[in-house]
């Protein structure tokens, strides 16, 4: 039985790379601007 993967999966955005890759480049950029948007207080600020 296949593992039903959701959009809150971290590789969502890869398994769709090969099939429509304008717009899962596009997601997969917009989740790691948002990593590095989440880590850039705790760097800053040193936490």
């Amino acid at each position: 039985m296949a593992r039903h993967r959701s959009v809150a999966d971290p590789i969502f955005a890869l398994t769709w790379l090969p099939r429509m890759p304008k717009e899962a480049s596009f997601i997969l950029a917009v989740q790691i601007f948002l990593v590095l948007a989440g880590m850039f207080p705790v760097w800053y600020f040193h936490f």
